[in-house]
């Protein structure tokens, strides 16, 4: 029987609403007139979210799977959590976990170029919502993620693709990794709603996502390219940017500087930007001036300088000019150097403050030993 039909005026139908329930029973329609048992589990799974716990319909659709698995999971048929997660939405698929939970110490073969080939053509593919790369099982250094890259850059994404997630994973030491060249990719991801890189290095190049709500970017090593690359684009709807920075002229590549940051904050264009963090720096007392005079920050309703340096001087400079934060409805300074004394007044200044994970002493000698939480 068929199972790799599809049909794409009907799926972009269902792209322009994807609450539009009736447009999945069409597909299903469509996909049984033609012998393809996938119209089946459209069906079975419409139901079971009207009756879910139906015992029948549960058993019903786990042997359609058990039929059909070779060919609508292709690669993906039969391996563990560990190698792979997948979801399912109404016969299509939703979200694809390529590797190991993220906190898993471990990698996975099925990491690689050639899965990414292969996925990408499963007949179920089309209204992939989410995508997780995760850790590769690839013994070199630094370990590298360009093939991935390249791979879908070749062939495609699903047209849906609304998130997007490259992660090393609890294996690789994050200076041990690199995600590549991400530019190629970017004309394949016109609807991407949220990216998210958790690597030791990455070539942003000329960043156009012009549908991007939330950009988060975790490493120790960020370079002031990379930087440039985020402050020069355009950014009509995005709505949360967070940015793991480093410490500066390290031993694992990071060379941001403060003036790099300054720059960032004077010419990002973020109109509807709510949420902005700048974390695991050694800059981040200064950071605080540089808010205050930013024409970003009466906009925001959050910010985060966590996972840094953050000390006494950040959470003075917070206290004299506290009117200006005091629209605020959060800000993070989790692990942080604040006295007891100083994070106590920090308290009564309006916005919620977090100070959990605090190693601040009432001890100014300490000033310099300061350290951020991502590097090595």
């Amino acid at each position: 029987m068929p199972s790799n039909l599809t049909n794409p005026e009907l799926e972009a139908h269902i792209l322009a609403d994807r609450n539009d329930l009736s447009a999945y029973l069409v597909y299903s329609d469509w996909l049984s007139e033609r012998g393809d048992p996938r119209g089946e589990l459209i069906a079975i799974q419409a139901k079971l979210k009207e009756r879910p716990g139906d015992v029948a319909l549960e058993a019903t659709q786990a042997k359609l799977m058990a039929d059909n698995g070779v060919d609508w999971l292709g690669p993906l048929v039969g391996k563990g959590d560990d190698d792979v997660a997948v979801r399912w939405h109404l016969g299509f698929l939703d979200s694809v976990r390529l590797g190991p939970p993220l906190d898993e110490h471990m990698t996975s073969e099925l990491v690689s170029p050639e899965t990414i080939e292969q996925l990408v053509k499963l007949p179920g593919i089309a209204l992939l919502r989410e995508l997780i790369v995760g850790s590769i099982d690839y013994d070199d250094y630094p370990t590298s993620w360009d093939g991935c890259i390249d791979a879908l850059a070749a062939h495609g994404v699903p047209a849906g693709l609304e998130r997007l997630e490259f992660n090393r994973g609890g294996t690789w030491d994050i200076s041990s990794t690199e995600l590549g060249n991400l530019s190629p990719l970017y004309p394949r991801l016109g609807t991407l709603r949220e990216l998210s890189i958790e690597m030791g290095s990455m070539e942003l190049g000329e960043m156009n996502l012009p549908a991007l709500r939330s950009l988060t970017i975790t490493t120790g090593g960020l370079k002031g390219g990379n930087l440039e690359s985020i402050r020069k684009a355009s950014w009509p709807h995005l709505e949360r940017l967070t940015i793991c920075i480093g410490e500066s002229d390290n031993d694992y590549g990071c060379d941001v500087q403060l003036e790099d940051v300054t720059k960032l904050l004077t010419e990002l264009k973020v109109p509807r930007l709510k949420h902005l963090c700048l974390a695991n720096s050694d800059h981040e007392d200064a950071f605080v001036g540089e808010l205050v005079r930013s024409k970003l920050l009466p906009q925001l309703s959050s910010i985060e300088l966590s996972r840094g340096t953050f000390g006494n001087q950040g959470a003075r400079d917070l206290l004299q000019h506290a009117a200006a934060f005091k629209h605020l409805d959060l800000i993070d300074l989790t692990h942080n150097y604040v006295s007891p004394a100083l994070a106590a007044r920090l308290a009564t200044i309006g916005p919620r403050v977090v100070l959990e994970d605090s190693e601040g002493t009432d001890d100014e000698d300490r000033e310099d030993d300061r350290y951020v939480t991502i590097s090595e």
